[in-house]
């Protein structure tokens, strides 16, 4: 009776988490450093991409975001992987706007860790809701109630 009791406990336990890869799972995510691009850099045309990732698991893959669109995916094995490529750029517009590229490495745990690098980039402004949009809404017009306020000396 207690060898069915602590096959049936063995059994719950071993069920209970299922980890992707075979073996102990860890939870720490990858260490990484961003050489290139820096905060602030302008970046025209295409730019390099330089960083260096490490996890005692193991670098999986990296994938590189602008503005929250995916622009790559690299997959990488190792426990300490170099990333040095050149990356084509969409030009959006004339003016140099701020802009994130982001930067998202995992383990072979899916273990995540996301850098932002914050750059200018050409990119079209902003488009305005309306022609004369000055405000939030009922500036100068009626209030909740249908009533137009009175004008200020």
């Amino acid at each position: 009776m207690r060898l069915r009791f602590s096959i049936i406990i063995f059994l719950l336990i071993g069920c209970a988490k299922k980890v992707p890869p075979p073996g102990k799972g860890e939870f720490d995510p990858p260490r990484v450093v961003v050489f290139s691009p820096g905060f602030g850099d302008t970046l025209k045309g295409s730019f390099r991409l330089s960083l260096e990732a490490q996890d005692n698991s193991g670098v999986y893959k990296v994938e590189i975001f602008r503005g929250g669109n995916l622009m790559g995916v690299y997959n990488l094995r190792g426990k300490k992987v170099v990333l040095d490529t050149l990356i084509n750029l969409t030009e959006e517009g004339e003016v140099y706007l701020p802009d994130t590229i982001q930067i998202k490495v995992f383990d072979r745990w899916d273990n995540e860790n996301s850098l932002k690098v914050e750059v200018f980039t050409r990119r079209k402004p902003p488009q305005k809701e309306g022609k004369d949009d000055k405000g939030t809404g009922n500036e100068g017009g009626e209030d909740s109630r249908g009533k137009t306020p009175p004008k200020s000396p």
